[in-house]
C-alpha cells in the first residue's frame, strides 16, 4: 500500500521497537554527550586559562576599590567592583569579567591584586575566586553530563 498503513510500518516513518529504541538511544544519549563534552571542554579551557594567568601575575601590588559597577541580569542586579592600582609611576583602572549578584567589596577598601610584570594591565585579584568556582562547575557538570549520556546509551543498548 503506498503511503498509507502497511504491515506495521507509516510510510518512512519509525517502524519497529527496535528503530524507537535506536532513535531514542541515539538522539538522547548523543545529546546528553555532546552537552556534556560541551561543558566539560569550556571547564577545562577555563581551568587552564585560570592556571596560565595565574603564572604570569607575579608581581604584587596594593591596589583599592575605586568603584562597583551596576548592571542588570537575568536574576537582578549584579556588581562589578573596578580596582585601581599603580605600577612603575603609571596608575590601572581596571573591572573584573565577572559580576556577583551581592556586593563583595567597599569603595576605597584596599586590595591586594596581582598582575603580570610584562603586561600590567593583565591581573587577578588575590581573594576572588569566581572563576576558578566557574571553571570548576563548568568541569564537574560536564563530567555528570556526560555519565547521564553514557548511562543512557548502555541502558537503551541494553533493553
Amino acid at each position: 500500500m503506498v503511503g498509507g498503513w502497511s504491515g506495521g510500518s507509516l510510510g518512512g516513518g519509525i517502524g519497529s521497537i527496535e528503530d524507537a529504541r535506536f532513535f531514542l538511544m541515539a538522539v538522547g544519549g548523543g545529546l546528553w554527550l555532546f552537552v556534556g563534552g560541551l561543558f566539560l571542554v569550556i571547564g577545562i579551557v577555563l581551568l587552564n586559562s585560570g592556571k596560565r594567568k595565574r603564572k604570569r601575575c607575579t608581581a604584587t601590588v596594593m591596589g583599592r576599590v575605586v568603584d562597583i559597577v551596576p548592571s542588570m541580569g537575568s536574576s537582578g542586579t549584579l556588581w562589578s567592583p573596578v580596582f585601581s592600582y599603580e605600577v612603575g609611576g603609571l596608575t590601572y583602572v581596571e573591572t573584573t569579567p565577572y559580576s556577583t549578584s551581592r556586593i563583595g567589596y567597599a569603595i576605597g577598601e584596599p586590595i591586594e591584586i596581582r598582575y603580570d610584570p610584562l603586561d600590567p594591565h593583565e591581573f587577578l585579584i588575590v581573594r576572588q575566586r569566581a572563576s576558578r568556582v566557574l571553571a570548576i562547575v563548568f568541569t564537574a557538570g560536564g563530567g555528570f553530563l556526560l555519565a547521564i549520556g553514557i548511562a543512557w546509551v548502555a541502558l537503551f543498548a541494553l533493553i
